[in-house]
């Protein structure tokens, strides 16, 4: 049977299926002759998926045939046991680990779940375990082949305690020990007269028992899922990625050269590599929406990258192309989840400004509320929170209303503030079941005003209904948790929970790696084809692959080689496949799969072509515009009138920058954050050093010290009595001061007066028929007098040490400030300086040529307003140490032009 080109003996609707497919439904053709509609007939097939796939091709020929999967069969055997949940034995096996305090508490956690998922798999893969400790200590001698020790007695002994304490109790069943008891009596519950199953489907021993006992009572036939007629180039990459013997790369060429003279590969393989997430993303959408355009689907993208691919199916979704999830994604995954998610964290860690803007931005909060209503409530809480610079100020503006308080029918702010202290009121209780914190999750949604639009969202109907099954459940009305035990656990259910998704006949199937010979598709995309993805490897903690494969468990080698069976089975049935990857992921570079690697170096010896794509963006109709370095034209009437050091220096750092600040406006949100930042500290500082030499020039008799401390103790009262945080600094201010005021005195004794402190200045500078108004704020300005002259120094204070500080910036007029404050006082022969205030002693660095470095800045300045007038446009620089702290990291999308 030709499968590549889809020729069958089946026609119709069958052709358009999978071989794998296909395959089965050819089976069942031969099968049905005995039993007429297929009355009788039971087809077990390996994943619940393919029941909705094979139906509608079934129907036609045996219309009463029952289609079902091991799992779903053994629902039918009643259980005298209660099966324990994943997260009760995960707790039991935390508690013993507490208790005999194995391990780094921090890990415990996480190993409890690695343990149960390896008692889980011993079960499920028939072991037969040891009968005592000993017997346990000498499997894992044997597997790593070294004399008796003390970490392997006691890995023997760990491991040994936490499978008994799971396997002692003959009244609870985990779900896998209850999967193989049912396996056990399910052929006495099987009532149809013959049975079809796929291999795929005999994963486990309980399994293969169950059909070997079912086969001695009932006629059962075993289809195996292969390629009975396998193509050249199925046969040219098997070879290739699994040889009989160590592979000679430069012989394997010329055994397959002749037979081989064009490459089977051309045009039906490439491969794309980008550095960015959002490139990979953007390219795949690009090539997506290309396929489309040339009616190519449905189209199958293999999920190995799940970051990428719940990526591109929300751009999918975005632009209306119909999506299909057959990846098994799990609810926690979905948005409506995030959201509960941030209601629950605001819940936890109580109510913070950031906490709060999340909940404004969920669509689904106040979501009773008429659209225009809802908007001008939320931007009026909004703004109302962001001028609290401290949390005591937000806690206060919430508490000025009382619990007891009714909610009118019409919300408005006094009312937000009710249902938000309300809600945190719902979960005061120090413990409860777990089925009462679901309550309080339901109330708290109702009160919010979220349920209903939860509801209507089709991952939120399935979270409710989940929700709602999880509170009925007997087990979990039993039994004492706190809030964040039941937070856990709450998190760790919704990520065992697959979400069922809507879509019917999608355009874009999304599917894993395993799963690709029942999908039917023009195209494939493959996500992730790098060596930390593929083949995808479990990490194993607790046994290595010596012990695992003592104990006949799956090890490396065998996700290797079911990986390369499954890329052969992708490549072989698939017309077109582009393979995609990052060389960078979480900051850690990566290569491609070795498969993949393999395949490209050979092909590029064979034929001297690549399969790379060296340009990505020239193969595809792109969906957005070519991303260039953005670089805006400014009309001179926008341009701000006065000039300010700091609007200079972000016009020098990126001149894209300062269009968005200075001429667009556009302010980072609610840049105050919860903590108290340097920046705020000096502001501080600066104040208490202005007053401080207002006091001294009153009371002459004060030392600086005294000075500098007296208003130190009574700026820094008001604001500790706002925010407990400013205590940190000013325990450092006051390690500051002795320093300081050495230097206040010394520049005193050096005859300097003080002329002015925290002072504006503006000036109007002219050239050439231009004009601008020169402004800023000079910290500090002294004079004296020496033979005759009079001399001024400006002085700008510098919270930081003089190291941080580049002198070649300072010469070559980068730090211009204080060259662009000497034009505010250019009726003086002036000098100027930095002090750094965190030097001990306080180090001055002086600007040399400073009137020189004055007039180039200047003279600089009215040039960029000549270019600017001209049409020059303001380009983004993309100069790291820049980037770095820039407020409006993504804007200029750096990571597409540079």
């Amino acid at each position: 049977m030709e499968r590549r080109e889809g020729k069958t003996r089946v026609s119709g609707e069958v052709e358009r299926q999978s071989w794998a497919l296909q395959e089965m439904v050819h089976e069942v053709q031969h099968l049905i002759k005995d039993y007429p509609s297929g009355k009788g007939i039971l087809i077990i097939v390996p994943h619940a998926k393919l029941i909705s796939q094979l139906g509608p091709l079934i129907a036609t020929l045996a219309p009463r045939a029952h289609i079902t999967t091991f799992s779903i069969l053994a629902e039918r055997v009643p259980l005298k046991a209660r099966i324990m949940g994943e997260f009760e034995r995960q707790q039991l096996i935390y508690d013993a680990l507490n208790e005999h305090q194995w391990f780094n508490a921090r890990y415990r956690w996480n190993f409890a779940e690695e343990a149960v998922k390896l008692m889980d798999e011993l079960s499920l893969h028939g072991i037969v375990w040891p009968h005592d400790e000993k017997s346990l200590v000498q499997i894992l001698a044997s597997a790593y082949q070294s004399a008796l020790s003390q970490p392997l007695v006691f890995e023997a002994k760990v491991v040994y305690t936490l499978w008994q304490l799971l396997h002692s109790s003959h009244e609870c069943l985990s779900v896998a020990m209850a999967y193989i008891e049912r396996l056990q009596r399910l052929p006495q519950f099987i009532g149809e007269d013959a049975i079809i199953v796929m291999e795929a489907s005999l994963h486990y021993p309980s399994e293969k028992y169950c059909i070997e006992e079912l086969s001695q009572q009932k006629p059962v036939k075993r289809i195996p899922i292969i390629n009975t007629s396998p193509s050249d180039f199925r046969e040219w990459l098997y070879h290739l990625w699994m040889p009989e013997q160590p592979l000679n790369l430069v012989e394997w060429i010329h055994r397959y050269e002749a037979r081989f003279r064009l490459s089977p590969i051309t045009g039906r393989i490439k491969i794309a590599a980008y550095n960015h997430f959002e490139e990979e993303v953007q390219y795949a959408l690009n090539w997506i929406a290309e396929k489309i355009a040339s009616q190519q689907i449905p189209i199958m993208v293999v999920a190995q990258d799940r970051q990428a691919a719940r990526r591109l199916q929300a751009c999918l979704s975005s632009k209306g192309i119909s999506v299909e999830d057959g990846t098994g994604w799990v609810l926690s995954t979905t948005t409506v989840v995030a959201g509960v998610h941030v209601c629950l964290s605001l819940i936890q860690q109580g109510i913070t400004r950031q906490g709060l803007f999340e909940l404004f931005h969920l669509p689904w909060f106040l979501s009773a509320l008429a659209e225009p209503e809802r908007d001008v409530l939320l931007e009026q809480l909004k703004n109302t929170i962001g001028q609290f610079a401290h949390l005591s100020q937000l806690n206060k503006w919430l508490n000025q209303r009382s619990l007891d308080e009714e909610i009118g029918q019409v919300l408005g702010e006094e009312q937000v503030k009710a249902i938000l202290l309300r809600g945190l009121s719902l979960f005061q209780q120090t413990q409860a079941s777990l089925s009462d914190w679901i309550h309080k999750l339901f109330e708290l949604l109702e009160l919010w005003l979220m349920l209903e639009a939860i509801q209507q969202d089709h991952a939120g109907r399935q979270l409710m209904d989940l929700l709602q099954q999880l509170a009925a459940n007997q087990q979990h009305q039993q039994g004492s948790y706190t809030f964040n035990e039941w937070f856990k656990w709450l998190e760790r259910i919704l990520e065992m929970n697959h979400y069922q998704p809507d879509s019917q006949q999608a355009q874009v199937v999304f599917t894993q790696l395993s799963q690709c010979l029942y999908i039917p598709s023009k195209a494939t995309l493959v996500l992730g084809a790098d060596n930390s993805q593929l083949p995808y490897i479990p990490n194993n903690i607790l046994f290595s692959d010596a012990v695992r494969s003592l104990f006949q468990l799956p090890i490396r080698e065998n996700f290797i080689h079911q990986a390369i069976l499954d890329l052969l089975e992708l490549f072989d049935h698939s017309d077109s496949i582009i393979v995609m990857y990052r060389t960078e992921n979480g900051g850690i570079k990566t290569t491609l799969s070795p498969m993949l690697d393999i395949l490209e170096n050979t092909h590029l010896s064979m034929y001297h072509e690549s399969l790379m794509l060296c340009n990505t963006a020239q193969h595809t109709t792109p969906y957005f515009k070519t991303i260039e370095r953005p670089s805006v034209v400014i009309p001179p009437q926008r341009l701000p009138k006065t000039l300010t050091a700091s609007f200079y220096q972000r016009i020098l750092n990126c001149p894209y920058q300062s269009f968005i600040y200075d001429v667009l406006g556009l302010k980072k949100s609610f840049p105050v954050k919860e903590e108290v930042t340097k920046a705020e500290f000096g502001q501080l500082v600066h104040q208490i050093l202005s007053l401080s030499v207002e006091t001294k020039r009153r009371q002459s008799q004060y030392s600086w010290l005294q000075s500098i401390q007296e208003n130190t103790d009574k700026l820094w009262q008001r604001v500790l009595e706002q925010d407990p945080y400013w205590r940190a600094w000013l325990v450092y201010w006051n390690s500051l001061i002795p320093a300081v005021s050495q230097w206040f005195e010394k520049r005193e004794l050096e005859h300097w007066k003080i002329q002015g402190s925290e002072q504006w200045f503006k000036k109007i500078k002219t050239k050439d028929h231009q004009s601008t108004e020169v402004a800023g704020s000079i910290d500090r300005w002294d004079a004296r007098m020496k033979e005759d002259t009079l001399l001024v120094e400006i002085l700008d204070y510098k919270l930081k040490n003089s190291k941080q500080i580049s002198k070649k910036d300072i010469e070559l007029g980068e730090e211009i400030q204080l060259p662009l404050y000497a034009q505010l006082m250019d009726e003086y022969e002036v000098n100027a300086s930095y002090v750094f205030l965190e030097d001990d002693p306080v180090k001055e660095v002086t600007v040399n040529h400073l009137g020189e470095l004055s007039q180039q800045i200047i003279d600089r300045w009215f040039t960029i307003l000549q270019d600017t007038q001209d049409g020059m446009g303001w380009p983004a620089h993309a100069e790291t140490t820049i980037c770095q702290r820039c407020q409006y990291q993504g804007l200029c999308r750096k990571q597409f032009w540079q």
